[in-house]
């Protein structure tokens, strides 16, 4: 009877740490005595020094990114308002994930009592906000690529900004169970972010609930909306090689410098981040799913260090997406390189405030225009 309670109980724990994307640091507990392979040792190294990097350089772009985008010259575009959403997010989740590292370190933050259920509290919002950010991106994309027409009616700064807050709420509010499933413990000696013995069924009942939430639907989601852009895509280049292999074949008429060209380059944006994001947490994905099947079958899996590198190996992927999309503005954003070039001509020189700067009007973010303009200056605001 004994033995059947503690298969539960591992049952539920497994489910409650590695399902969900939580704060804890899986190497800092003691493993067992087997013997580990090559994997483990090489998991452990990344953790340590690659860990870091990715925690400080997803911060830093972030942080950034807020700033650009909330400057005068890119507000003004519905797309910019998840982008935005997506950039404080992302930096919020790379700043508590790396006080999570700090331990390695020996700096032990997050074992403290109020710190430990507000990094927990805030890794399940950002979670939950990112992924349905994303969502929020690729559907955008997709009416951008499909219907033009009818993203000119649906994709507005003032819509956007009702559904930013509207999550962020929902979230806020859904997640507030981390505040008190979690409590700082001493065990052996040391102190641990825990959770509480009697809240593990709670926390048991809740992560089906953000599984549903977090993977199952805005996955399908967006692999929806991902096939259907990456298929119109398709349908274009085919349409347009034909054209090249006829030349002298009668073309409908194509605008230049019209709205029709400004959205087809905010696209390629958007469909950056949506795909990243998606390729980068099958593995997480993956993992979970495989995780739960075991523990409804009764199989649950040893946890030796090949399956703590495993799990922790998988993670690494996961965050890896949240310090690329500084990169992909980069790359293919002509104006959010320019008011990054302002920012730091601003902050470096000093200039006058008559001079020409970036700025950032954060209490006027939510006047409304007409969606015509906006969608007529989307090649000059991504």
């Amino acid at each position: 009877m004994e033995n059947a309670a503690n298969e539960e109980k591992y049952g539920q724990q497994q489910i409650a740490d590695f399902i969900l994307n939580k704060t804890r640091q899986h190497f800092s507990y003691d493993q067992p005595s087997n013997s580990s392979s090559d994997f483990y040792f090489f998991t452990v190294s990344m953790y340590l020094y690659v860990q870091p990097i990715l925690c400080v350089f997803g911060f830093l772009g972030n942080f950034i990114s807020v700033f650009v985008f909330c400057s005068k010259p890119l507000r003004n575009a519905s797309s910019n308002v998840y982008l935005t959403a997506l950039s404080c997010t992302s930096f919020v989740f790379c700043l508590s994930n790396f006080l999570v590292w700090l331990e390695t370190v020996q700096v032990q933050i997050i074992h403290q009592e109020v710190i430990c259920q507000s990094i927990v509290y805030i890794t399940y919002v950002c979670s939950f906000l990112t992924v349905w950010y994303v969502v929020c991106i690729t559907f955008e994309n997709f009416i951008v690529t499909v219907n033009l027409r009818l993203a000119v009616i649906v994709c507005t700064v003032h819509k956007a900004r009702i559904i930013v807050t509207s999550l962020a709420v929902t979230a806020i509010v859904l997640y507030t169970f981390a505040l008190w499933t979690t409590k700082v413990k001493r065990r052996g000696g040391e102190i641990y972010c825990d959770i509480e013995k009697e809240y593990q069924k709670t926390l048991h009942a809740f992560t089906y609930v953000d599984i549903f939430l977090t993977m199952a639907v805005p996955f399908i989601v967006m692999f929806f909306f991902l096939g259907a852009v990456y298929v119109k895509h398709i349908i274009v280049r085919v349409s347009c090689s034909r054209n090249c292999a006829f030349p002298n074949a009668k073309r409908p008429a194509k605008r230049r410098g019209g709205r029709t060209d400004s959205l087809t380059k905010i696209t390629r944006v958007l469909l950056a981040i949506g795909s990243s994001y998606f390729i980068l947490s099958v593995p997480s994905c993956v993992n979970k799913i495989r995780t739960i099947i075991l523990y409804l079958r009764d199989q649950q899996e040893a946890a030796t260090r090949d399956y703590w590198a495993v799990l922790q190996f998988c993670q690494m992927i996961y965050y890896l997406s949240f310090c690329l999309n500084f990169l992909f503005y980069l790359k293919w954003s002509v104006n959010y390189r320019k008011a990054l070039k302002d920012l730091f001509q601003f902050l470096i020189y000093n200039r006058d405030s008559d001079s020409k700067t970036i700025e950032v009007p954060l209490l006027n973010i939510f006047s409304r225009k007409p969606a015509s303009q906006e969608y007529e200056q989307v090649a000059t605001d991504v």
